[in-house]
């Protein structure tokens, strides 16, 4: 392990922020999603040729990369949540063991109704 790691607590924000919970790096994540996503609609602006709708997409993908990267009370934003449940998924083990008890219900059920066919 190291040593000399600083550990900085969770609510202390160690950078500028533009407002509460959105610094520069979030801004340029922002940027650089809204850029991808504006390919695709730039795209379907071609098949489409409507302007409004091109204009509306573009502004609605900055609105949704702001609300994805910005950070909460304890610095961390939406896509570091869906990181942290992703390889909580990924990490989680299944122990499969066969305890036949289907097979011994199974059976119980065939005893009963070969009993029953007995009787009558």
């Amino acid at each position: 392990m190291e040593k000399n790691k600083i550990y900085i607590p969770i609510n202390i924000q160690t950078e500028t922020m533009i407002f509460q919970g959105y610094g520069m790096s979030e801004l340029f994540k922002t940027l650089a999603f809204t850029a991808i996503t504006s390919v695709i609609w730039i795209i379907l602006f071609i098949i489409k040729h409507s302007s409004i709708q091109l204009a509306f997409e573009i502004m609605c993908s900055m609105a949704v990369g702001v609300f994805i990267f910005v950070k909460d009370t304890t610095n961390q934003c939406i896509v570091d949540y869906i990181r942290y449940m992703i390889k909580f998924a990924t990490t989680q083990r299944s122990y499969r063991y066969n305890n036949h008890i289907e097979d011994e219900e199974a059976y119980i059920i065939k005893e009963y109704k070969d009993s029953l066919t007995v009787e009558q």
